[in-house]
């Protein structure tokens, strides 16, 4: 993947990502390697091709495929920054597929 700013102000940013197509992957189901959440909601719009995505949710009853949980924090006046790790176990929800032409908005916590 490849990432353009395009614009910024007040801390917030356009930006415009390359998803660069393995032909070996396209058919494969979405890889919990790559599962993250995001520290703001956002929208997407899909220009050209395809995004295929996995929404997973941590299982409350430990089955799943083994994570590790990072929740990070910055610096600020009163604390210094830092990082909390822990293993879960993802359960997949989904598996989402959003051809060109379509937006989508993914809130803060989904994973």
């Amino acid at each position: 993947m490849d990432e353009i700013v395009l614009a910024q102000d007040s801390g917030r940013k356009l930006r415009l990502h390359f998803y660069w197509a393995d032909p070996a992957s396209l058919a494969a189901p979405a890889a919990y390697d790559f599962f993250h959440s995001h520290r703001w909601h956002f929208a997407s719009a899909v220009v050209l091709g395809k995004l295929r995505h996995g929404i997973a949710r941590v299982s409350d009853n430990g089955d799943g495929v083994k994570a590790m949980r990072i929740q990070s924090w910055a610096r600020s006046e009163d604390a210094s920054g830092g990082q909390h790790k822990e293993e879960v176990m993802l359960k997949e929800e989904a598996d989402v597929e959003v051809p060109a032409g379509l937006t989508y908005v993914m809130p803060r916590p989904v994973i």
